[in-house]
């Protein structure tokens, strides 16, 4: 059974990178339409946990539907028989709403007569088509068509993925309020992008006032944390036991001495490095900074290090022994754009000096 996750448009590939790095959650990414992702479970028994799971996670995509299918777009009204005859095992006898998505991309290609009818037209014209029992407000199946540049993707029962932790999190909603803190939607972000599963542990060597410590707490996930600033130190306590995140230990320490005996054992570490004044509270030049904190936690760490910063560091991280998996920028203002790297430690390779 494949699932037809929803990709949002914020960014260009980060969707679709943070869904390829949770196939550690027991699936694997079968194909890619446009902004629609098909992922295919490992075991068939797990697709409804997965499907919960994600919308519980992802911070990148719209909804999640079930049982998808893909059928060519050229045959697919004209030889619709075909479509319903692959759905009646899951509508027949059952009252159905039928919804329709048009990508961006089927909408520029025009490719035939559904680009000369608006969503409501089609919905009422594949609802006809489909079944005589329709129900818009509580139908016992949902039947939901992706309308994609070359594909048509049909697809049951979607949920919306989980927002409400945007403004949960929202930093002015938190106990203790830094201006420096990522927003929920990119710390939640950073920690998908490691791949951790429940009860796997997270490290954050600046941990700031808590933003990414607190998305993976909600994850389920094992969270430590670093800070060397004492207020902020505090604030962060104060802030993950304002959320009543559990297995959390935050301690104040500078990143690049040798970290406590608790923190020596990680399965992976998403940061948001400090960059510009942040860093005179270090007394290091920011690419010093960044060379002793890497070396620190390429001792204690052989999972993914998703690291964001203001510059590209892939040159000094290669040289200092890790394989950089992927860099993706992100805009933030015109002073500003991020750079999200995602590094995996090579064991065995040489560190330069």
């Amino acid at each position: 059974m494949l699932l037809a996750i929803l990709l949002s448009k914020w960014h260009p590939n980060l969707p679709f990178l943070e869904v390829k790095s949770l196939e550690s959650l027991g699936y694997l990414v079968e194909e890619k339409h446009d902004e629609l992702t098909l992922i295919k479970p490992k075991k068939e028994k797990e697709t409804k946990n997965i499907k919960k799971t994600l919308s519980l996670r992802l911070s990148l995509s719209h909804e999640i539907s079930e049982n998808a299918m893909v059928f060519q777009q050229k045959d697919f009204f004209s030889e619709f028989s075909g479509v319903k005859q692959k759905l009646i095992p899951f509508i027949s006898k059952k009252t159905i709403c039928v919804r329709v998505k048009k990508m961006q991309a089927y909408s520029k290609a025009q490719k035939d007569d559904a680009d000369k009818k608006t969503v409501p037209e089609l919905e009422r014209q594949i609802g006809g088509l489909l079944s005589e029992k329709t129900d818009l407000k509580n139908p016992d199946v949902t039947v939901r068509f992706y309308l994609c540049k070359d594909k048509i993707i049909v697809g049951l029962n979607p949920v919306e993925v989980d927002k409400t932790f945007l403004k949960k999190h929202k930093p002015t909603k938190r106990a203790f309020f830094h201006p420096a803190t990522l927003e929920p939607k990119l710390a939640r972000t950073l920690v998908n992008l490691t791949g951790l599963v429940p009860r796997q542990t997270l490290l954050d060597p600046f941990c700031g006032a808590g933003g990414i410590l607190l998305e993976a707490g909600c994850m389920g996930l094992n969270v430590v944390g670093i800070e060397k600033d004492e207020n902020v130190f505090e604030g962060c306590k104060k802030n993950l036991d304002f959320y009543e995140i559990k297995n959390q230990q935050v301690f104040l320490q500078d990143a690049t001495q040798a970290l406590p005996k608790k923190a020596m054992v990680v399965d992976a570490v998403a940061t948001d490095a400090p960059f510009g004044k942040s860093t005179l509270l270090f007394g290091e030049k920011q690419i010093e900074l960044y060379k002793k904190t890497l070396l620190n936690l390429k001792k204690i760490c052989n999972g993914s290090i998703v690291f964001s910063t203001n510059i590209d560091i892939t040159e000094l991280s290669e040289s200092l022994g890790f394989k950089t998996q992927f860099v993706e920028k992100v805009y933030v203002h015109k002073s500003l754009t991020r750079r999200i790297h995602v590094l995996k430690p090579v064991s065995g390779k040489t560190i330069s000096s």
